[in-house]
């Protein structure tokens, strides 16, 4: 009885990877510029998908609300601020906070970006009472690009 009890969640497990994966593995609306999605992070109930991918020739974050089979930009680059990457994002189990290392200055009172530097910031999404694109600066360091994408856990 155990070990039919065993093997049934590890179906049920197998069967959500599959399901979580099979969403990351479409392709991105190529249409609007959108490329090279990978790093894919999965809310525990599926419903939501955050990923990187290449637009406008930066790297940034998106989201993906399996209910309603939409995808928005999570980390556009506001006006007057100099564009960037915006990588090695990461969503939490509830699908409410997506945190995220990036060259984008989204707190310009805190945030003094100077050189080359990559600062990790958090996001609660409008579904759980945030507001859209207020990324708010949780640790500033300065690190090099190379850092970052070698080794993308140390940072997050």
């Amino acid at each position: 009885m155990r070990l039919e009890l065993i093997r049934k969640a590890a179906g049920v497990l197998a069967a959500a990877v599959l399901a979580s994966t099979a969403v990351v593995a479409r392709p991105v609306d190529a249409q609007a510029g959108v490329t090279d999605a990978r790093g894919p992070s999965i809310s525990s109930d599926g419903r939501w998908v955050v990923f990187g991918a290449t637009t406008d020739g930066r790297r940034s974050v998106f989201r993906t609300d399996r209910d309603t089979d939409t995808t928005i930009e999570l980390s556009p680059v506001p006006d007057d601020v100099r564009s960037g990457d915006t990588i090695n994002a990461r969503l939490s189990s509830d699908g409410c906070v997506v945190v995220a290392v990036t060259e984008v200055a989204y707190d310009l009172f805190r945030d003094d970006d100077r050189d080359e530097r990559w600062d990790v910031y958090r996001l609660v999404v409008p579904e759980c009472g945030g507001q859209p694109n207020a990324w708010e600066l949780i640790s500033a360091y300065p690190l090099h690009r190379a850092s970052v994408e070698a080794h993308p856990g140390d940072w997050m």
